[in-house]
């Protein structure tokens, strides 16, 4: 049994079916990270927040267009997992200092 989240799907679906439902189309990019229930809650947000979301094995996708106005929409919503998305947030949208005093790594 899996563990229910958004309207009954889980975590274990999502990873089993993730092969034949791979949707990474043309000009698509990996925008998500981290483990399965955290890349879900990603995916699921980007989609509610008008975003084109497709998935690459586990992974959520949107249009390469879209991909730093979807990390942003991640990060300013403080979706689970966000932290997991460093890589693509410093320096390009956040600082360094952001990032660490939105962890706890740094007191303001």
């Amino acid at each position: 049994m899996g563990i229910p989240l958004f309207g009954g799907d889980s975590a274990l679906s999502w990873a089993l079916t993730a092969k034949a439902h791979d949707k990474l189309r043309d000009g698509h990019d990996i925008v998500g990270n981290g483990d399965l229930c955290q890349m879900m809650a990603q995916a699921e947000a980007l989609r509610n927040g008008g975003f084109d979301v497709g998935r690459r094995d586990v992974y959520p996708t949107v249009p390469a267009k879209d991909r730093e106005r979807a990390v942003r929409f991640l990060w300013e919503r403080r979706v689970e997992g966000w932290w997991n998305l460093e890589h693509d947030l410093v320096p390009k949208i956040i600082s360094q200092e952001e990032f660490d005093l939105a962890l706890g790594r740094k007191k303001a």
